[in-house]
């Protein structure tokens, strides 16, 4: 039972070819799960990226801040309960997350912002919390992103030591009392 002149049988051409797409799929289900594992790293880097720029921005205004605080708005739409209150001098700024974005604004209503950063294509929002211990003298915040591609918690905390007037004791502030 020969195919053609050479004498190749068929169960030859047909082992052949098994073999040939067997290797081909290999390759390209390589080269699928490199393209995932690459995507999945970029996305990773966008997230802890985004949450970096946030918590900096955070820790620089705190540091700036003549007093801080923490505060509750109850239920006004579209913005998260929980909030930051900075004072300098008389003016009085909010740090909050309004429609998922972290905002920096002059009202807890999402009017006023100077500053906003967007969640990018990777997040769905961002939280805040923050917490006040008077007994400890601490401010205690915590950033945390909310992602649907990744079970893992991309949270950031932060704690600064106040003083009786709610000022942020920064390094600064202890050399100078030194």
């Amino acid at each position: 039972m020969k195919l053609n002149n050479k004498g190749y049988m068929i169960i030859e051409i047909i082992l052949a070819s098994m073999i040939a797409f067997s290797i081909a799929y290999l390759l390209f289900d390589l080269t699928l799960n490199m393209k995932n594992k690459s995507d999945n790293m970029q996305a990773k880097s966008m997230i802890l990226t985004d949450r970096t720029i946030i918590e900096n921005y955070i820790m620089n205004e705190m540091n700036e801040a003549d007093a801080a605080n923490c505060g509750y708005t109850g239920k006004i739409e579209n913005t998260q309960s929980e909030y930051i209150q900075l004072q300098n001098g008389s003016n009085i700024t909010y740090l909050y997350v309004y429609n998922g974005d972290f905002v920096h604004a002059n009202t807890l209503t999402g009017a006023g912002i100077t500053y906003k950063k967007e969640a990018n294509d990777y997040i769905v929002q961002y939280w805040l919390s923050c917490k006040k211990n008077n007994t400890d003298k601490k401010l205690w915040i915590e950033l945390d992103v909310e992602s649907n591609f990744f079970e893992e918690n991309f949270s950031a905390d932060l704690n600064y030591y106040i003083n009786e007037n709610s000022k942020v004791i920064t390094n600064k502030d202890t050399q100078k009392s030194k």
